[in-house]
C-alpha cells in the first residue's frame, strides 16, 4: 500500500497589483488546500516563491532583483505559513519555475509537488507560474503532482481512481484508497472498456454472436482484474464503454467527486499520456487531478 504524502513543494507565483508585487489568488487557494491536506496528513510543506523575472520597478540590475522581491513578498509568504497549524518552511529560488520546483522537490525528497491550473487570462504571471510551468511540471517531475482546481473545495471526500488494467492501476487505486482512509472518504474507480477487435470480427460470417460474446469476454475480464486490484478496501467500481475523457467528468458530476486520481503512463507503458488523454482530462475536468508517475 502506498502511503500518503508527507512532505508536500506547494509553488507560488507573484503578480503586480497597484505598482505592488503581491500573491495571486489562485496560489493562494491552491495553498489553502495544501495546507487543509497537510494537516490531516500530518504532513510538512516547502512554500516555494522562484524569481525568474526582472520587474522595471525593482531595478534593472539582475542582482538588485532577488532582495526586494524577497521583500515585497515575505510578509505575504509568512501569513500564508502561519495560517496553517502545518510545519511550513518558505523557500525561495531562482530559474525556471518549473525546473526549480522539481528541483526543490528532488532535493527534499518530497512525496507531492501542488501546483495551481492554467487560467483563462494570462498576463506577466503566465511566464512567471502558470500555463506552460505547470504543464512542465506535470511532464518531468518524478514524483506524484497534484493540480487544484480553482472550484475545488474542501472537505476532500470522493475520490476516484481511473485506472486501466495496466501495472500502474495499482498504484492509482493503492493511492486512492490511502487517501480515502486517511481523510475518511469514499473511493471510486473507472474502468473504461475498448474492443478493439470489433472492426475485424464483423468480417465473420456470425459477426454478430461472435463480437457479443467478444464483448462478454472483456467485461468478464475487466471485472476479475478490477475485483483483484481494488482488495478488502471498499470501492465503488464504474464501467464505462465511452472514451475516459468523456466518460470521467459525468461520474465526476454525477458522484460530486473531488479529486481524481490518474497515472502519467499509459497502458503499454510507452507512450506518456500527459499532453493527449491525461492532458485532454484535466482540461475537462472540473476537479482536482492527482497524478501519479511510477519511479523510473
Amino acid at each position: 500500500m502506498h502511503d500518503v504524502p508527507q512532505r508536500i513543494v506547494v509553488g507560488v507565483s507573484a503578480e503586480p497589483e497597484a505598482d505592488e508585487l503581491t500573491l495571486s489568488a489562485c496560489d493562494r487557494h491552491t495553498f489553502a488546500h495544501v495546507a487543509w491536506l497537510a494537516e490531516h496528513l500530518n504532513a510538512e510543506i516547502h512554500l516555494v516563491h522562484v524569481i525568474d523575472f526582472i520587474d522595471e520597478r525593482l531595478g534593472e540590475e539582475e542582482d538588485n532583483v532577488d532582495g526586494p522581491v524577497k521583500a515585497a513578498l515575505r510578509d505575504a509568504l509568512e501569513a500564508l505559513a502561519d495560517s496553517t497549524k502545518a510545519k511550513t518552511e518558505i523557500v525561495f529560488r531562482r530559474g525556471k519555475p518549473w525546473r526549480q520546483l522539481i528541483a526543490e522537490a528532488e532535493a527534499w525528497n518530497a512525496d507531492l509537488i501542488a501546483v495551481s491550473p492554467r487560467r483563462e487570462a494570462l498576463g506577466l504571471t503566465d511566464r512567471i507560474f502558470h500555463g506552460s510551468t505547470a504543464a512542465r511540471v506535470l511532464r518531468r517531475a518524478e514524483t506524484s503532482v497534484w493540480v487544484v482546481d480553482r472550484e475545488a473545495h474542501t472537505p476532500i471526500e470522493n475520490i476516484l481512481a481511473l485506472v486501466d488494467g495496466s501495472p500502474v492501476s495499482k498504484m492509482v487505486l493503492d493511492t486512492a484508497g490511502a487517501l480515502a482512509k486517511a481523510l475518511e472518504g469514499k473511493r471510486y474507480a473507472l474502468r473504461c472498456l475498448d474492443y478493439p477487435e470489433d472492426i475485424a470480427m464483423k468480417r465473420l460470417a456470425d459477426a454478430e454472436e461472435a463480437i457479443s460474446e467478444y464483448h462478454r469476454s472483456v467485461q468478464g475480464t475487466a471485472r476479475a482484474e478490477l475485483d483483484a486490484l481494488v482488495g478488502d478496501r471498499p470501492c465503488e467500481v464504474v464501467f464505462s464503454e465511452d472514451w475516459v475523457v468523456r466518460a470521467a467528468p459525468k461520474v465526476i458530476e454525477s458522484e460530486d467527486i473531488d479529486l481524481v486520481v490518474l497515472s502519467a503512463t499509459s497502458r503499454t507503458g510507452l507512450a506518456d499520456l500527459l499532453g493527449s488523454t491525461a492532458e485532454k482530462l484535466l482540461q475537462r475536468s472540473i476537479a482536482s487531478a492527482w497524478v501519479v508517475r511510477p519511479k523510473s
